[in-house]
């Protein structure tokens, strides 16, 4: 598509990543996600985000990452916590990402609770 000069819309996108996951193919369905927040589809994404049936590590750690990198420290720290409701094991990355968002927006108290918790667990 994109070599004839077309680029995806929100509505491509949602379309395309359900075909990963029926493929197994979590390296696609991560590169898909990975352009739709690399180009301003950041809502897109986590609607995407919201309706994929199977959210791995990779994929809750990328959303986190994304609202980090844009300044959404509420919506990364919310995403952190039903990642562990969910029973989601964080990997360092996935901390990187939660500490950078708490970093970016003062948010002292918050990411020292996290931190503490990487190594009480």
């Amino acid at each position: 598509m994109q070599e004839f000069g077309f680029r995806p819309n929100a509505g491509t996108l949602s379309s395309i990543l359900p075909a990963f996951s029926g493929f197994s193919n979590l390296k696609g369905g991560k590169a898909i996600q990975a352009y739709a927040i690399r180009n301003g589809f950041l809502c897109g994404a986590q609607w995407v985000f919201d309706q994929s049936k199977s959210r791995s590590l990779i994929v809750r750690t990328a959303i986190i990452s994304a609202y980090s990198a844009h300044g959404d420290a509420n919506a990364a720290l919310r995403l952190f916590g039903d990642m562990l409701n969910n029973e989601t094991r964080p990997d360092p990355v996935t901390f990187t990402a939660v500490l950078a968002a708490c970093a970016h927006s003062g948010m002292v108290d918050e990411a020292w609770k996290i931190f503490d918790e990487i190594f009480l667990k």
